[in-house]
């Protein structure tokens, strides 16, 4: 039975939540001034509360008028019978009394897509419970009234109702019972975190040559009745196949069904009429499905099943029971129900809100009553016992959060203390001086839900708090949650709730404010504590990290790129997509100093010791590869293992890992992720992370955008992480791919989503007095007995870039009669470092050099202190100082195949042309044969038994271009096709060798392979990107783009220059023609041997 209560809600709030107008939050029954006592139920049936009972929940029954006494259920008034009111006291023999239903998920349904799609309607997602609120009103509450028709002359009895036997199997299956199951059995291939039409819970999992699922006593079954009885069962798809089931029913005749197939995971219903030989000799019905496979990950359940058949009135030995009377015109039945305990009642149910009781005659075993309203369908609730509340609590609502703020947290009650000294931080001017709420996340539930468990409730919250104009600027969620369905009952880790399985945080706000249902509309971020430990050593760690915004953060310029790879193909791949997300960024003028590290071998996983760059700092640490909630295939180590040589006190990075589901801290086990967060005074300050699957091709623009975001938009640039999330998140947003659907709503912070991670800053110029050195302009002298100097200076910017920005350097020189000679210089445009060398007369009896920048602080930097520095001159040498700082630096290299920086995997020409610029920090000599080894390998068609050769280094033309820069060309020619390996290892004068050696992995295709052209999106978004894969032996000699409208007019042309592999051309489609026309183009290409060839195609909007 679907009450009429519970269908209503469902529908309104369906209409309502998802209104544009929406004026419903769901505390509109909410009374600030009345305190209210919450009842827990869990299973239908008709409840008594005694005078005892509420008493000891608090409430003063002695001075209660019980005619005042109302029940709300999910928002709307209830009819309660209360006995003994009529003297206006509440009597100790007094109590209340009405039918009430477990949980059915009513409210569920908001959380799928579409909203109609929940397929299971007898269970929530996440809890049985559900609350019936008493309060003692102003007024007179609405009362169940006893019913007693008079009993016509002429009324015959009822001869049957229509039953409706349910056997709920997903009552009892916790363990196994929920159909996108992670821990039991198969899952799909890849899962949303909104509920898909199929995700509910189901029965235990059924496998291989499965029998009986049911049998079930057809007790009083009318055989001759004219109303058919009918069999109804739900299956539920639970792996990625085609199962056929064959499907029986074992009765006097045993009767065989088509078979039924049942895909991937899919519900559907098998329904049939029932014959009278469908049932055994003991009027059991036994239905069979067996499985014919012999595949162990192919599993299907049962969610329920229904028979409804004509049965004669009578309780078979039950205690309580439901009935459905026959549709009956003269509005008014007279039953008889057999086999009734003493003391049995009866109430009509039809209507929850007004339930009514029925006056009953009972003579022995027999209850006689008179049932009005028959001329429509009627529910009966028929029983002989009263159930207790599993308990009653005090709601007093004497707080709605309605001031203003503009960072809420949402916490549990155990981590409460540590949440408040969190506020108290972003409260204080250090912390942002921000207007800060704290939120016990369980009290949401009585406020927006009706006290029912559902994490709705953060969005109906937030929609509550827009209404008011206090939404909040962030969202930060203090507490770990935890969503795997198979223990999400029981679990006492779920502190604060995320939606769905895998957990999407951002999901919680989605949709609202204009954004759309996949971006968050508040940014959010989580701190995954299960104790107030954690939260205090991580709330130590902002602090630092904060206050770093006075100090010099140049070290946050450095980034690790770090990517794995399974295969030798994929490793090049993973590595390509890292360099061409770093060429970008630099192209686009980001001030990055990157260290690339790549997986050295096939193992599957391996350890990585940057803890040196670690600890001289690291702005962010991104990971391209496979990896685990507990590890990467590339490991760092766990930062509070003793052994870990980790000590990055007050530099934290943030670790942007895009592997599966690092960044999932939804269960019970310490994962990397919270070890790095809450170890103390070492490890990160946020992980920004996937929480489950992540796809190599999806992942590729969602890294630009949220570099872009980072390092490049002028916009954006500066803003918080979690604003960053935010908008990466909108221009990655393909509600049509599933995909990126699922990487974007499941991309998780995990840390304050307010920090600043690259905060634009002010200039801050200082004189690295390290690298200083002044020697005589001529070699043969001394500095004493010359009379002019070159003095080499190093001037760097570890703040912000401030474009047309002019510094002045002034070079003091002293003698030893303290008089000084000037020499000044302008310069403009100092992004990072700049090498300053300078010739000047020298005095005489030169004591000392003094070095100023911005002498006169025309500049605003972030410190002023750091402009000048003074260095005694000993002039007996030549240069000074002799010795220099050791050389610790690891030298640059770029490499480039025929002009190009080409993606593993790329085709090249079988004769190419290799380009290595190698530099340094100091000296390199191109003559020196040491610095610089290449080697090829061919490989097998897996990219594996690659056999390396060293290229002859006497075969390298080398230049040198300065005194730190060398260029190599090195040519290899008729290479046959196939899969080729090219690794170069490069070092300085020192021996510092490059972070990793270069690899990558290209080919060469077979004679005669036909040319390939790749357009997409097309449908176009706004940028469309033509991908030619070119594979002649020879480069082409042009390439030419045309595009043309619908009535073949020429509306663009350009030229490229071609080459051998992969050729990406982008245009901005909506910026160069508009929206909403039909687009045509050609390209044409060129070829070396002077034949044209074509490519044709529409593009799409």
């Amino acid at each position: 039975m679907q009450s009429s209560i519970k269908i209503f809600l469902a529908l309104f709030l369906m209409i309502n939540f998802c209104s544009k107008a929406q004026t419903s939050f769901g505390n509109e029954w909410i009374n600030k001034d009345l305190k209210y006592f919450k009842i827990n139920i869990s299973a239908k049936g008709v409840y008594r509360i005694s005078y005892a009972e509420l008493k000891a929940a608090g409430m003063d029954v002695d001075n209660v008028n019980p005619v005042n006494l109302q029940m709300m259920h999910l928002g709307q008034k209830i009819a309660i019978w209360v006995e003994g009111e009529a003297d206006g006291i509440f009597n100790t023999n007094d109590y209340l009394e009405f039918y009430a239903e477990a949980n059915t998920g009513s409210q569920d349904s908001l959380l799928y897509r579409p909203i109609t799609a929940r397929a299971n309607k007898f269970n929530s997602l996440f809890s049985k419970e559900t609350y019936y609120y008493l309060v003692i009103g102003k007024e007179q509450g609405t009362r169940i009234q006893l019913i007693n028709p008079a009993k016509p002359t002429n009324i015959s009895l009822e001869p049957y109702h229509s039953e409706n036997h349910y056997v709920h199997f997903s009552g009892s299956a916790k363990q196994t019972g929920y159909s996108h199951n992670i821990t039991f059995g198969a899952f799909p291939d890849f899962i949303q975190s909104f509920y898909e039409p199929s995700e509910a819970w189901s029965g235990e999992l059924t496998f291989i040559k499965t029998n009986n699922i049911s049998k079930t006593k057809l007790f009083g079954w009318v055989k001759n009745a004219p109303e058919k009885a009918n069999l109804e069962v739900m299956f539920h798809g639970r792996s990625t196949s085609s199962k056929v089931l064959e499907l029986s029913l074992k009765g006097t005749t045993p009767r065989m069904f088509p078979n039924f197939v049942l895909e991937n995971y899919s519900t559907k219903k098998f329904k049939t009429d029932l014959q009278s030989t469908d049932i055994t000799a003991d009027d059991s019905l036994i239905f069979n499905a067996i499985f014919n496979t012999t595949a162990f990950y192919n599993y299907f359940s049962v969610t329920y099943l229904n028979v409804k058949y004509p049965q004669l009135y009578g309780m078979y030995g039950e205690k309580n029971k439901l009935f459905y009377p026959l549709i009956n015109s003269n509005n008014l039945s007279l039953i008889n129900i057999a086999d009734c305990p003493s003391n049995t009642y009866a109430y009509n149910i039809s209507n929850l809100k007004n339930q009514v009781k029925i006056k009953t005659t009972q003579t022995g075993a027999n209850l006689e009553l008179l049932v009005s309203g028959t001329s429509k369908q009627q529910t009966l609730y028929v029983g002989s016992e009263f159930k207790k509340a599993n308990s009653i609590k005090v709601f007093d609502p004497t707080l709605l959060f309605e001031d203003k703020h503009d960072f809420l947290i949402l916490t549990h009650a155990s981590l409460m203390n540590s949440s408040k000294e969190y506020a108290k931080y972003r409260s204080s001017p250090e912390g942002g001086s921000r207007k800060v709420a704290v939120v016990e996340f369980q009290s949401l539930y009585d406020y927006f839900t009706f006290g029912e468990t559902n994490p709705i409730v953060v969005k109906k919250y937030l929609n509550y708090l827009d209404s008011k104009k206090t939404f909040p600027s962030y969202l930060l969620l203090i507490g770990r949650g935890f969503t795997i369905p198979d223990s999400a009952y029981t679990t006492k880790y779920n502190l604060v709730p995320s939606i769905g399985y895998p957990s999407s945080d951002i999901l919680l706000s989605s949709g609202l404010k204009g954004f759309s249902e996949n971006v968050p509309s508040v940014p959010t971020g989580r701190i995954p504590a299960n104790t107030n430990t954690n939260v205090i050593n991580y709330l130590n760690k902002v602090k630092e990290f904060e206050r770093q915004n006075s100090l010099d953060e140049s070290w946050k310029n450095n980034i690790a790129h770090i990517s794995g790879g399974k295969t030798t193909y994929e490793a090049g791949s993973l590595r390509a997509d890292m360099d061409s997300l770093e060429r970008q960024m630099i192209r686009q003028g980001a001030k990055l100093n990157v260290n690339v590290y790549q997986k050295q071998n096939l193992d599957p996983t391996g350890i990585l010791d940057i803890s040196d760059k670690i600890n001289n700092g690291l702005g962010m640490i991104t990971f391209l590869g496979h990896s685990s909630a507990t590890k990467a295939e590339i490991d760092l180590g766990r930062v509070s293992d003793t052994r870990s040589k980790i000590e990055n006190k007050g530099k934290y990075p943030l670790m942007y890992y895009t592997g599966c589901s690092i960044g999932n801290c939804f269960k019970d086990s310490t994962s990397f992720a919270t070890d790095w967060l809450f170890t103390p005074n070492k490890g990160s300050i946020a992980v920004l992370s996937n929480v489950f699957q992540s796809y190599q091709h999806i992942l590729k623009p969602y890294m630009q955008n949220l570099y872009e975001g980072f390092f490049i938009s002028e916009q954006y640039k500066g803003e918080s992480l979690g604003k960053i999330q935010q908008i990466t998140s909108e221009r990655s947003d393909i509600a049509n791919n599933p995909l990126t659907v699922a990487h974007v709503t499941q991309t998780v912070i995990l840390g304050d989503p307010s920090l600043v991670i690259f905060p634009v800053k002010l200039p801050d110029y200082f004189l690295d007095k390290e690298y200083f050195q002044v020697s005589a302009k001529k070699t043969d002298k001394l500095i004493k007995n010359d009379d002019s100097l070159m003095v080499k200076i190093l001037l760097v910017n570890s703040g912000g870039f401030k474009s047309g920005a002019k510094y002045e350097i002034t070079i003091n020189q002293k003698n030893t009669k303290d008089s000084v000679g000037t020499y000044k210089a302008v310069f403009e445009n100092l992004d990072r470092q700049d090498t300053l060398f300078a010739t000047i007369k020298k005095m005489p009896d030169l004591k000392s050099i003094e070095v100023v920048v911005d002498k006169n602080n025309l500049i605003k930097e972030n410190n002023e202190n750091n402009n000048a520095f003074e260095v005694e001159i000993n002039g007996n040498f030549n240069t000074f100082p002799l010795t220099k700082v050791v050389d610790v630096i690891n030298p640059i290299m770029q490499v480039a195949i025929n002009g190009e920086r080409i993606s593993s995997g790329d085709f090249i020409a079988p004769n190419s042309k290799i380009t290595v610029q190698l530099q340094d920090n100091n000296y390199l000599d191109a003559q020196n044969a040491n610095l610089l080894r290449t080697f090829l390998a061919k490989c097998n068609e897996d990219g594996n038994d690659c056999i390396e050769k060293e290229v002859n280094p006497q075969d390298f033309i080398r230049q040198q271009i300065s005194d730190n820069n060398i260029s190599y060309e090195i040519n290899i020619k008729d290479l046959q096709p196939g899969n080729y390996q090219l690794r170069i290892v490069a070092k300085d004068t020192k021996g510092n060798r490059l972070g990793s050696d270069y690899a990558i992995a290209f080919n060469i295709a077979e004679p005669n392979k036909t040319n390939h052209l790749h357009v997409f999106p097309n449908p176009i978004k706004d940028i469309a990107t033509f991908e030619l894969q070119v594979y002649d032996a020879k480069v082409p000699k042009q390439l030419e783009l045309k595009i043309f409208d619908i009535l073949g007019r020429e509306l663009s042309v350009k030229n490229f220059t071609p080459r051998i592999g992969k050729n990406e051309l982008e245009i901005d489609v909506i910026k160069s023609f508009g929206k909403g026309q039909t687009l045509f183009y050609t390209l044409k290409l060129l070829k070396n041997n002077g034949k044209l060839e074509e490519f044709k195609g529409k593009l799409l909007f």
